[in-house]
């Protein structure tokens, strides 16, 4: 019901991501569902991907001993599931206001690609990565996909995301994913 009235027939694209799912590089791709039995599987979908042994032994591993008063960061183990309306744009952009290749919390690491969104979550094409480092405002890796010759994304693209996920960042105090969909218009 909660799909129904909020999303309607459009398409919606159903999302989980922790900031813990990262490191532990077991992400469950995004699905689009163009209908309630969809969004069902999706959801099932998803979260059996994430509780899965190798997670339930690292969440074991890392709050053993921990204390009241640290126990926030268990927050990061646990998922949430977004489920938004599906937006096609010509560019589909994935950003993480941490690096999760390193675990670094002042770096955002960018992955981009000229196609729909679906396209950069399932890895159905190679994605350009930018990671930019907040401590030395620079970009500190820029590889282009795909052996294409030039970026999805333009130099003024880069700077307003940076711009975008800095200030994103600043108002929730935290780290964040943050998945967007670029149209020409």
């Amino acid at each position: 019901q909660a799909h129904r009235s909020n999303v309607g027939d459009r398409k919606s694209q159903v999302r989980s991501s922790a900031i813990r799912e990262h490191k532990m590089h077991n992400l469950a791709p995004s699905r689009t569902a163009a209908n309630e039995a969809e969004f069902l599987e999706s959801v099932q979908h998803i979260w059996g991907h994430f509780f899965v042994e190798n997670m339930a032994r690292h969440m074991a591993k890392n709050i053993e001993g921990m204390s009241g008063e640290d126990s926030f960061r268990l927050i990061k183990y646990f998922p949430s599931l977004m489920v938004q309306e599906f937006v096609d744009g010509e560019i589909a952009v994935n950003m993480v206001t941490m690096n999760p290749a390193t675990g670094n919390y002042k770096q955002i690491a960018m992955n981009a690609v000229k196609g729909s969104s679906n396209s950069l979550s399932t890895g159905k094409l190679d994605g350009d990565r930018i990671v930019y480092d907040q401590q030395r405002k620079r970009i500190v890796q820029y590889f282009v996909g795909g052996g294409r010759q030039e970026m999805a994304l333009s130099e003024e693209n880069i700077a307003g995301l940076i711009e975008l996920s800095e200030a994103l960042e600043s108002y929730y105090q935290d780290s964040l994913v943050i998945k967007l969909a670029i149209k020409a218009d």
